[in-house]
């Protein structure tokens, strides 16, 4: 009995010790695409059937806004607290002057065309892109850019890529600075081609580099860059790049959108409520506590404590306590080093200490066990079943543990 308490002590304060995302009410069931925020406390949220959100006390409360729209809104960007942007279907830009209190639909026309809106991305007060999908009525379907300088009151087509003979998979849209820019995406020519578009000097002039050529590495949906460091994220794949864009590492990782602190730092949001965090660059990914089982497709932060996220049926769960996943930093020494995370076959563990190392299901029975008496071991996790662990050494120095997260 008493190693059984000892062993929910401890699970206890792992627990208390990875980072906590807690519900909010949003106070709407549409499913939610897109969460921006100005600071701690103002921030918006967007999804479908118009769906727009605003909160002005770091989430507390959220209050409907109303875009006089049905269409679903797909991205939201805002310069500052008064100023913002909301893109989506049927060639749909909304824009507001005064914190969303009233947004004004502007419509970008080409007649012919139907223009699916996906990423909207401002580099100052002025300038703005919006990156999305064109459906020809009479001719092949393309991917492009538009442009404003004047706040949005007018867009221009800046530029038409991508060739979709075949077919083509839009992904999203990102800059790291005013002049440098990414867009994933990619092309059914045979077998899928991962793409990146980059530009230097705000499209003026962009070059296209292959991320990735198999077929199953489709479907990138999330990129993300702090310097010239930058992640790729699709719906079975993560990519890595550190200088800029020009060639990618497959790392192990997946879902549908991503953010990072800094170089190292970053979060993933998932399917089933999944939210994994990293430390390391995307070596390794642990798995953190989303209160939902909701899918969540989309993630932002603050800074390195405060986070957002949403997805499916208005659900936004929040962070305050980083995307280290530690509230003490010096708790790190005791939590186990894992990787890969999620695994679907082999993981490695590296620890300083000798000991037993223990595989448990949440509900505290032990399935594997192993004696550990090396700084790196590998362990085969192939025969579990999908699922959260918890994973424990017992050293001659102390104690060690983390979570796995089974594919």
């Amino acid at each position: 009995m008493k190693k059984f308490y000892f062993l929910l002590v401890i699970l206890f304060s792992v627990n208390g010790a990875i980072a906590q995302w807690f519900l909010q009410n949003s106070g709407t069931t549409h499913n939610l695409h897109s969460v921006y925020f100005t600071d701690v406390n103002t921030g918006w949220a967007v999804g479908d059937s118009g769906t727009i959100l605003h909160t002005s006390d770091g989430g507390s409360n959220w209050v409907i806004q109303s875009s006089n729209t049905t269409f679903n809104l797909n991205s939201v960007f805002f310069t500052d607290a008064d100023h913002g942007y909301a893109v989506g279907n049927d060639t749909l830009i909304l824009k507001t002057i005064d914190g969303g209190s009233t947004w004004t639909n502007t419509f970008y026309a080409n007649p012919g065309y139907n223009y699916e809106m996906l990423t909207v991305h401002f580099t100052d007060s002025s300038t703005g892109y919006i990156f999305g999908f064109e459906y020809s009525l009479s001719a092949s379907s393309n991917m492009f850019i538009l442009k404003t300088v004047d706040s949005g009151a007018n867009w221009n087509l800046l530029l038409s890529f991508g060739d979709c003979t075949e077919g083509c998979e839009p992904g999203s849209m990102f800059f790291s600075g005013p002049d440098t820019g990414y867009i994933i995406y990619n092309e059914e020519r045979g077998a899928t081609t991962a793409k990146i578009l980059i530009t230097t000097d705000s499209w003026t002039t962009s070059t296209v580099h292959n991320i990735a050529g198999r077929r199953r590495w489709a479907g990138l949906s999330s990129v993300f860059f702090t310097d010239t460091t930058g992640y790729a994220l699709g719906r079975d794949s993560l990519f890595k790049s550190i200088d800029g864009g020009i060639t990618w590492t497959n790392l192990n990782g997946q879902g549908n959108s991503l953010f990072f602190t800094n170089a190292n730092d970053g979060c993933i949001v998932d399917n089933g409520g999944t939210i994994l965090n990293s430390n390391n660059g995307g070596a390794s990914w642990a798995t953190q506590n989303s209160n939902t089982t909701l899918d969540l497709t989309s993630v932002y932060f603050i800074d390195e404590n405060t986070g957002y996220a949403v997805g499916d049926s208005g659900v936004i769960v929040k962070t305050t306590n980083g995307i280290t996943g530690l509230s003490e930093h010096h708790q790190t020494e005791n939590v186990l080093e894992v990787y890969p995370n999620p695994a679907s076959a082999n993981i490695n563990i590296e620890t300083p200490l000798k000991g037993d190392l223990s595989i448990l299901n949440l509900a505290g029975q032990q399935l594997l066990q192993e004696r550990i008496t090396v700084q790196k071991t590998t362990i085969d996790i192939s025969r579990l079943p999908s699922g959260v662990y918890v994973i424990k050494l017992i050293g001659e120095n102390g104690v060690q543990m983390g979570k796995i997260f089974k594919k």
